[in-house]
C-alpha cells in the first residue's frame, strides 16, 4: 500500500511557506502540492520543480474555483489531501 501523505501547502513560494516547503521536499514519504498567488516562477528560481510527487498550482485561497480545482486534483490524482498548510497570507 502507497504510505504517502499529500499535502497541501499554501503560501509556499516565500518566507515560511519556502522554508517548509525546502524541508518538505527530500522527504520521499509526502507528495506536496505546493501553492502560490501569483508567483509560481518563484518556486524554479528557488530550485522547486514539479515531479511525481511534487505539484506546483496557482492559488489564492479567496477564490473558490482555484480553492476548488486544487482540492478536486488532490482527490482525483492522491486520495485527497492529508495534511493542510494553510499559510496564505
Amino acid at each position: 500500500a502507497d504510505a504517502a501523505r499529500t499535502v497541501l501547502l499554501t503560501g509556499a513560494s516565500t518566507g515560511v511557506g519556502l522554508a517548509l516547503s525546502r524541508l518538505l521536499l527530500p522527504l520521499q514519504h509526502f507528495r506536496l502540492i505546493l501553492t502560490a498567488r501569483f508567483a509560481l516562477a518563484r518556486f524554479a528560481e528557488a530550485g522547486i520543480h514539479e515531479s511525481d510527487r511534487v505539484r506546483l498550482r496557482p492559488l489564492d485561497v479567496t477564490d473558490d474555483d482555484e480553492r476548488v480545482a486544487v482540492v478536486d486534483e488532490a482527490l482525483r490524482d492522491w486520495e485527497g489531501v492529508d495534511i493542510l498548510v494553510n499559510n496564505a497570507g
